[in-house]
């Protein structure tokens, strides 16, 4: 019963690891305005990503992996729409 909650627990992590990024994603995408998105931020948020990414492969734990893919996704598309639209 303890791993099905710790299990819970991490799963709940990634959902909420996950999701962090996806209302600035949204906002981004829908205003076109992305001048207050910090590009060192989303690079850094980038990197840290794909080690978790890696880490996670190399540790088999699909938390670690569904999280950091669902991350990695996001901050690259911020990362695409800030450089697009940075001049506006």
């Amino acid at each position: 019963m303890a791993l099905v909650i710790w299990e819970i627990i991490g799963w709940i992590a990634v959902a909420l690891t996950a999701s962090q990024f996806y209302p600035q994603l949204i906002r981004a995408f829908r205003t076109k305005k992305v001048r207050d998105i910090s590009l060192l931020s989303f690079v850094m948020v980038t990197i840290s990503a794909t080690c978790w990414l890696i880490y996670g492969y190399y540790k088999a734990d699909m938390a670690i992996i569904t999280a950091n893919v669902l991350v990695l996704i996001a901050a690259i598309i911020i990362l695409v729409l800030k450089i697009r639209y940075r001049k506006r």
